[in-house]
This record gives C-alpha cells, structure tokens and sequence, in this order.
C-alpha cells in the first residue's frame, strides 16, 4: 500500500467516525443538557 493510499483509507475510515462521534456529542447536549467532548468549548 503506498503512503496515498493508507492516508485515503485513514480519511474514508476516520472522518465519518468523527462526524459521528460530534454529532453523537451535540445529540447528548441537546437532549440531557450534558457538556461532553468538542461543544463545551463552543
């Protein structure tokens, strides 16, 4: 696998994990009035 390659694969895999993990995040907020992960310091 080249270096292009791993770096597309690290970004198909990892950057919907993360979309989802923030959204997962804002849902808690919203919804129990938790301040957990990246929102607290928004």
């Amino acid at each position: 696998m080249t270096a292009a390659g791993a770096w597309l694969l690290v970004w198909s895999i990892g950057l919907p994990i993360l979309l989802l993990g923030l959204a997962l995040d804002l849902a808690l907020e919203w919804m129990f009035g938790w301040c957990v992960g990246l929102w607290c310091l928004v």
